[in-house]
């Protein structure tokens, strides 16, 4: 009940906007069972006798969309928004300002430009259930910084240095380059109801990019992180890419509108249906024969059908641009009353709960609801319950998925929710909720004078059980059985303390969660004496006690609320070069109140050989713990691994804590002389990387695929070693990330020129059956030429007589 609980950062309910979309085929089976997605499924009694009459509640009208967000300056705040003043930073790899950059914040689309300190302030307004913001920035030179940004977090984006990046716009049909199209960049891809309509947002990054010149190149940013590049021309249907380094070449497609036939079930069309893109501004309403007109601006974009007749609403996932024009397809819309009970205990009034119909998405990993309970419950057309808990839905969102939501009518919490299978009548089980008894303990108890207890199911952000004020340190409350993260909200605190777990029974049950005598602890984190900024602290206890804070400039940090003994904490910063081993964690001594951690650091100057024939681009690098720190790895920060700086003539430094560095190139046909440094704490190295042109030497089977591990596997250069022939042997590209098994037979190995002696022992196996054995006893040796940018391949033959022999083939 007590087990580790996560922090939770200002109190205001934040649900992530993440929606994958995978088109939706078949039609459902009606039959007359039901199964449930998120209780037990156990068997229910028989369903009772039904009532036929609908509670209706009217949808909105009328039915409305709206183009897509472009950068304006703010306007006042509306119902259910906040209006914020955000302060920030764009930052180089060296934390360093960058200036004159420009900011956006895509939900509100305010711009602003960086001074010269590489800070800025922009006027924003976000959604009150949604407190994220979508903050990007970008400078000329540099790629797009991107952050999500959780308020009151400080946001500060880092940029990297990134050349443009020149993209062919040509015709899909013909290859030839297309003049004269324009591009801009579209940023925050957000899926959300406005009115009626499900439509994707998007903001505009104002980066200036010219028209396509007569070969049809666009010189567009290098390199932006959850960024589109949206290619339009007249004539051509717009095109929208993700924006990144290998983008090359976008292909248009002539414009040309596009006819679907709406039906229904029984084949019969569906005529007067308005229909709704969320790519297009545009409202179709079908003819009598069902037909309908898709723009051809909605194409070339994952797709979103919504379809409308009265209070009935259909949505179909599709992509039309893989469906053949010439051979329309039918839209099968198969709106159907739902009719059941929801099972309530004894004695229960139904008019006590609300129940909506939702269609269903599939996206690969989760499965969702559109419109969403949690997020966009006015989305739904909601019907009071009949009081013994039948309903009969005849409007409300359906699709080739839908699902039935039951929720309490006062709290608005979400009580049970079930997919549909079948025609009905359905049988919807609640989750009932019994009585807890909440204690919570504290020295001196006047700290919990105004509290509030939070309970959250799962790792969502949304209460699952109203809050509930403490009195005399007792919370009553009514609980549904299930496994939930407890949280006390003290009075003036803006964000909560989480207490532990619960595991509510079936029944009645009492709680007790003891803080004890309860501490302020600050301190300081720096290394080697420098502060360690940005860096965030993640602090627990045994009981389930858990908080965070994040460092200011200064490396100083703060949490209140701490238990008297048994604190440790752990620390990431976001310069990923001051990580630490993930078994490590500080302890904070018993009452203390103060706790200042030094990391131990060493420096390592770093350059590149002149002569080598390497893009630094090419060059990376990965930490490993040091023989002494044991089997473990770093713990990565907010943006991932350490990543090497750019590497021009001069001299790079890097200040990291101790770990070994595993120097690797995706430069083909190169190896490295230097592939491994260990950096202890107060060291100073100098390292200089250098590389050499080299040749691939390959081992295979002949007449076998696949992987496959020698015995042994031994390659050693002949005649007096040349400067780096004993470097260790780089894997092929191809691999680059692989980690091999010793004697691994995978093609190939970039080695220096000259002469080598291979050697093979048996038995040869297959890596992943280590049973299967192609080559069960035997040895050889070959002594073989390595040239310059050419591939020496070893074969294993096997002979008529079942004996082995090997051979070799020089090839470009």
């Amino acid at each position: 009940m007590r087990a580790r609980s996560s922090f939770l950062a200002p109190g205001l309910a934040v649900v992530a906007v993440v929606l994958g979309w995978l088109a939706f085929s078949g039609r459902e089976e009606r039959r007359s069972d039901a199964r449930q997605e998120t209780d037990d499924g156990s068997a229910q009694p028989p369903v009772g006798a039904l009532l036929a009459e609908t509670v209706r509640r009217d949808l909105p009208q009328p039915l409305t969309v709206e183009p897509p967000v472009s950068p304006a300056p703010p306007a006042a705040a509306a119902a259910g928004t906040s209006q914020v003043v955000l302060h920030g930073f764009v930052l180089n790899e060296e934390h360093k300002g960058i200036a004159g950059a420009l900011v956006l914040e895509a939900e509100s689309a305010a711009t602003a430009t960086t001074d010269a300190g590489g800070s800025f302030t922009l006027d924003v307004r976000f959604d009150l259930k949604r407190p994220w913001l979508n903050v990007y920035a970008w400078a000329e030179g540099w790629s797009i910084g991107f952050q999500s940004v959780r308020l009151p977090d400080v946001p500060r984006l880092v940029l990297r240095p990134e050349a443009p990046l020149t993209v062919v716009v040509a015709d899909r049909r013909t290859k030839l380059p297309v003049a004269g199209a324009r591009a801009r960049i579209l940023v925050s891809r957000e899926w959300r109801f406005e009115g009626e309509v499900y439509r994707a947002r998007f903001a505009d990054l104002p980066v200036p990019i010219a028209l396509s010149n007569t070969l049809g190149e666009l010189i567009v940013p290098g390199r932006g992180e959850n960024c589109q590049l949206e290619v339009r021309a007249d004539g051509y249907q717009p095109r929208a890419v993700s924006l990144g380094p290998r983008l090359k070449r976008v292909e248009l497609t002539s414009e040309q509108s596009f006819l679907v036939r709406l039906v229904r079930a029984d084949g019969t069309p569906l005529a007067g249906a308005v229909v709704a893109f969320p790519n297009s501004a545009t409202a179709v309403t079908s003819d009598a024969g069902g037909w309908v007109q898709v723009p051809a601006e909605t194409l070339g974009r994952i797709w979103a059908l919504q379809v409308r007749e009265g209070e009935r609403a259909w949505l179909h996932l599709s992509e039309p641009n893989q469906v053949d024009a010439a051979a329309p397809p039918n839209i099968v819309v198969d709106h159907f009353p739902r009719l059941g009970r929801v099972l309530l205990p004894e004695a229960t009034d139904g008019a006590a709960f609300e129940v909506a119909t939702a269609a269903g998405r599939a996206s690969g990993w989760s499965d969702g609801l559109i419109p969403d309970p949690a997020r966009e419950p006015d989305a739904l057309a909601w019907h009071t319950l009949q009081s013994d808990g039948s309903f009969a839905l005849a409007g409300g969102w359906q699709s080739t998925t839908t699902s039935v939501v039951v929720r309490d009518r006062a709290s608005g919490i979400v009580l049970a929710r079930q997919r549909l299978e079948g025609n009905g009548p359905y049988e919807v089980p609640l989750r009932w909720r019994h009585p807890l008894r909440l204690t919570v303990l504290a020295h001196p108890p006047e700290l919990l004078d105004g509290a509030q207890i939070l309970l959250r199911e799962g790792w969502t952000d949304k209460p699952s059980v109203p809050s509930s004020a403490l009195a005399g340190g007792v919370a009553e409350l009514e609980v549904a059985k299930g496994s939930y993260r407890v949280q006390l909200l003290p009075a003036g605190r803006p964000a909560p303390i989480a207490l532990g777990e619960l595991e509510m029974p079936e029944g009645p049950f009492e709680a007790v969660f003891d803080l004890g005598a309860v501490r302020t602890i600050s301190g300081t984190v720096t290394a080697g004496g420098e502060p360690v900024f940005p860096s965030q602290l993640h602090f627990w206890a045994a009981a389930g006690w858990s908080a965070d804070a994040r460092a200011d400039e200064l490396g100083r940090w703060s949490i209140d609320w701490a238990p008297q003994s048994g604190v440790s904490f752990s620390l990431t910063p976001e310069d990923a070069w001051l990580g630490e081993p993930s078994n490590v964690r500080h302890e904070i001594p018993d009452q203390a109140r103060a706790f200042d951690l030094d990391l131990a650091v060493a420096t390592l100057e770093l350059s590149l050989d002149p002569a080598w024939p390497v893009e630094a681009g090419r060059l990376s690098a990965r930490r490993e713990p040091l023989p002494e720190q044991g089997r473990t790895r770093f713990r990565e920060g907010p943006r991932g691994a350490a990543r090497l700086p750019a590497l021009g003539q001069g001299v790079a430094r890097l200040r990291a804590t101790p770990c070994a560095l595993e120097f690797s190139t995706s430069e083909p046909f190169t190896v490295l002389e230097t592939r491994r440094v260990e950096l202890r704490a107060g060291e100073v190295r100098h390292l200089q990387i250098r590389g050499a042109t080299a040749g691939s030497l390959q081992v295979r089977c002949r007449g076998e695929t696949g992987f496959y591990l020698a015995r042994e596997l031994r390659l050693e250069p002949v005649g007096a070693p040349a400067p780096g022939a004993g470097w260790s042997l780089d894997p092929t590209p191809d691999h680059a990330r692989e980690r091999r098994a010793p004697g691994s037979l995978r093609p190939g190995y970039f080695v220096l020129p000259g002469t080598w002696r291979v050697r093979i022992g048996a038995p040869i196996r297959w890596e992943h059956d280590g049973s299967r054995h192609l080559v069960d006893s035997g040895s050889w040796e070959l002594t073989v030429p390595v040239e310059r940018r050419r591939v020496t391949v070893v074969w294993l033959n096997k002979n008529d007589d079942g004996s082995y022999s090997v051979e070799h083939d020089l090839l470009d």
